[in-house]
C-alpha cells in the first residue's frame, strides 16, 4: 500500500501481465500498469510514492529487470538492469537505497543493493551484496559476493536455500529471507555498515 497515493498494488500474471492498481480503502480497481511489465514477481513503494516492479524476466531478452513508475500517473520513469538476471523481489529504504533479490544473479542467488547516488544507463551498478550467512558477506561490505545456496551452518539436512525476498525496516536495516528444500527457513538481518547478519531460523512447524 502506498501512503502517498493511498493505492494498493497487485501483480497480474498470465497472458496479459501487469500491475493492478486498487483503492486502498474499498478495493475498487483504478487501472493497470502494463508498460515495461513482464512476469512481475515483486513490488515496492518508496517514500515519494513511486512504484518499483521486479520483473522476473523481460519478454525481449529473457533477463529480468526492475522498472520504476511515478506516483503521479504511474508512468515509467526509470529502472534497473545492471547486474540483474532473475529478480524475484525488491525493496526501497528510506534513503533511496534499492535492494533486489535476484534468484539467478550471475548463476547463483544474490541480493544486489543499489546506492541512491550515481547512475548510468540501466541504473547505478550494484555495489553491495547480502547473501547467505555461511558466505560471511553482508550489507555494508565493499565487495560483491554471491552465494549458491550453501547449507546453513549446523544444519546438515537443510539442503540448498532458495532466495525468497528482501525488505528494509524504518531504520534501513536489510532483511533477507531464504527457504530450504527441506522446508526450513531463515531470515538474515543486516544492519547498515555491518558484515555479519543476525539469523532467525524457522522450522516447518513454526511457519
Amino acid at each position: 500500500i502506498s501512503p502517498v497515493t493511498q493505492c494498493l498494488f497487485a501483480t497480474l500474471s498470465g497472458s496479459n501481465p501487469g500491475v493492478g492498481i486498487y483503492d486502498a480503502y474499498n478495493g475498487t480497481p483504478l487501472g493497470t500498469i502494463t508498460q515495461g511489465v513482464h512476469n512481475p514477481a515483486g513490488l515496492a513503494v518508496d517514500a515519494s510514492g513511486n512504484l518499483y516492479v521486479a520483473n522476473e524476466s523481460a519478454s525481449s531478452s529473457g533477463t529480468g529487470n526492475v522498472t520504476v513508475y511515478s506516483a503521479a500517473g504511474f508512468t515509467q520513469i526509470g529502472g534497473y538492469t545492471n547486474g540483474l538476471k532473475q529478480p524475484v523481489a525488491v525493496a526501497v529504504a528510506a534513503d533511496g537505497t534499492v535492494a533486489v533479490a535476484d534468484a539467478y544473479g550471475g548463476g547463483t542467488p544474490e541480493v544486489a543493493v543499489f546506492l541512491p547516488s550515481g547512475s548510468s544507463s540501466g541504473g547505478p551498478r550494484p555495489s553491495l551484496i547480502a547473501i547467505d550467512p555461511s558466505w560471511q558477506a553482508g550489507y555494508g561490505s565493499s565487495q560483491r559476493h554471491r552465494g549458491p545456496g550453501k547449507r546453513k551452518p549446523g544444519c546438515s539436512s537443510c539442503g540448498p536455500a532458495t532466495l525468497k525476498g528482501v525488505t528494509f525496516d524504518a531504520s534501513d536495516n536489510l532483511y533477507v529471507s531464504w527457504q530450504s528444500a527441506a522446508g526450513t527457513a531463515h531470515v538474515d538481518e543486516f544492519a547498515a555498515g555491518t558484515s555479519s547478519p543476525w539469523t532467525f531460523d524457522f522450522s516447518p512447524a513454526s511457519l
